[in-house]
């Protein structure tokens, strides 16, 4: 099984926390919104996931502002390299 999760052209890492009992994680590479998740089983985990993308989705919608892709793992590197040179 992929601790890779994707949906609607986001993806993240599903972690557990042993601290909290949970399955949980944020959506990396969105500049201007935190994206949270977590559920108790991988398919609650799964499910809060898609409902955070929607719910950020949406509110960027209200907002009429245009959703932040959200930025490959390469992209972020080739940034901090740059950056630190």
């Amino acid at each position: 099984m992929s601790n890779i999760i994707k949906y609607k052209g986001y993806s993240a890492r599903i972690k557990y926390s042993k601290e909290d009992n949970c399955f949980c994680g944020v959506v990396e590479g969105v500049k201007n919104a935190l994206i949270l998740y977590e559920g108790e089983t991988i398919e609650e985990v799964k499910k809060d996931f898609e409902e955070a993308i929607d719910s950020y989705l949406n509110s960027c919608r209200r907002r009429n502002e245009k959703p932040e892709k959200q930025l490959k793992e390469k992209t972020k590197m080739k940034k901090t390299l740059a950056y630190h040179s």
